[in-house]
């Protein structure tokens, strides 16, 4: 009895701090994708134990539709455990297309992956297909809305052989992972500071994220526990800091990690850092001018 008392105030709690939708507080706006400028940026990058470059270009097409295409470059991995980094023999590249209606809804995500197994062993005891399996196992995933936009099915490939398929629901108020910093980057043009949101992330599940958006040139509390550097943490600008995290207090248990997205407070089109997640498995960019 004392444990349904207790989950029933802990969801009470929950649920009377419970934040508004993004979709609602953003205005009515079926051209949204129109308040992201076209840009190119490119970004050191880290993930995981990946180190290497990125870059994104954003294009708008002459029906309003968004271009934006995404490279990752990596040159280098890092043993997760001594720190220790290698070059690898050959650089890993990541392409990816993705293309979003101006209602920013996902029209499609193209992303193919080149990852050389010579590369498998170069960090000695520690091998990267026994940790990630996932490293070798495809290299194409496309992901792509249904006709009726309802749906979002996702087909990976090895070679030209499709070795799964996945269905899942695409609802109005959700957003693929692959959006994230787009609707973000919306949200603090329209100066939505604390807002929620369901995420769908690879696999189709879906997330209940809450986020609170900070102004401020000191990032120090936000980067405690990442290896953000030194000379990132204080700003010369204020920054627009996105804090996200889940907004169940049962999946924080088990993820109670954050993820921050910051941008330029007085041009926020595109970010400027990304930094965070499970610090053991961490991601992050930082944009180079």
């Amino acid at each position: 009895m004392a444990v349904l008392v207790f989950l029933a105030a802990w969801l009470g709690t929950s649920q009377a701090h419970a934040l508004r939708s993004l979709f609602d507080v953003l205005p009515p706006d079926t051209k949204l994708a129109a308040l992201l400028p076209e840009s190119e940026m490119r970004a050191n990058l880290q993930d995981g134990v990946l180190l290497g470059t990125g870059a994104e270009r954003l294009r708008r097409s002459p029906d309003g539709n968004l271009r934006i295409e995404r490279a990752r470059h990596y040159t280098h991995v890092r043993h997760p455990k001594t720190g220790r980094t290698v070059s690898l023999p050959e650089p890993w590249d990541v392409v990816a297309i993705v293309i979003v209606t101006p209602a920013m809804r996902l029209v499609s995500c193209d992303t193919r992956f080149i990852f050389k197994r010579a590369a498998d062993n170069v960090l000695g005891d520690y091998k990267l297909s026994d940790h990630h399996t996932w490293l070798f196992e495809k290299d194409r995933s496309l992901l792509r809305a249904s006709r009726d936009g309802k749906s979002l099915i996702r087909d990976d490939y090895l070679g030209t052989k499709l070795i799964k398929s996945e269905r899942s629901d695409y609802p109005p108020k959700a957003l693929p992972v692959e959006l994230l910093c787009l609707f973000m980057g919306v949200a603090v043009q329209r100066r939505v500071d604390e807002f929620a949101f369901e995420l769908i992330i690879p696999g189709g599940s879906r997330h209940g994220v809450r986020a609170q958006v900070h102004h401020t040139r000191d990032l120090r509390r936000f980067a405690k526990g990442y290896p953000v550097p030194v000379k990132r943490q204080v700003s010369q600008e204020t920054l627009a800091i996105v804090d996200i995290r889940l907004s169940s207090p049962f999946k924080s248990l088990f993820f109670p990690h954050h993820f921050y997205i910051a941008y330029a407070d007085a041009e926020p089109s595109t970010p400027t850092m990304v930094w965070g997640g499970d610090p053991a498995e961490t991601m992050q960019a930082f944009r180079l001018d």
